[in-house]
């Protein structure tokens, strides 16, 4: 008998073939669940478009969860991604309520995401 998924067995292939089919609901359910250390983890595997998405569809706590284990290079590119404009290329095939699926986070995210980037690079000397 094969072993039930798990929540933290979450692949990046999955993720990928989730945004390449335009399948948000299933993706925002898989990721509902994922830990953020497994998110993290597979971060970096991740194609930037993917990332943006999987990020805006996060809830904002756990958005954050995961940004704050982010190295420099991936909180930086989040961060700049923060706008929904960022994930154009997704929402142009996608009607008004389907487009409600993805988090727009509040400002003060916006603010907490910039300090911890700003904390990360002082700490690193200055230079990322």
């Amino acid at each position: 008998m094969p072993a039930e998924k798990t929540h933290d067995m979450i692949r990046a292939e999955e993720l990928e073939s989730a945004v390449a089919r335009k399948n948000f609901p299933v993706l925002a359910q898989e990721l509902s669940h994922a830990p953020p250390e497994t998110l993290a983890a597979l971060w970096p595997s991740l194609k930037p478009m993917t990332k943006l998405a999987a990020f805006k569809l996060l809830s904002p706590d756990r958005a954050i969860a995961l940004y704050e284990r982010l190295g420099f290079e991936e909180k930086y590119f989040v961060f700049c991604g923060f706008a929904p404009a960022s994930i154009a290329p997704l929402l142009e095939s996608l009607s008004p309520a389907e487009r409600k699926i993805f988090t727009e986070l509040p400002r003060w995210h916006y603010d907490r995401m910039l300090d911890l980037l700003l904390r990360e690079k002082n700490a690193s000397g200055g230079s990322a």
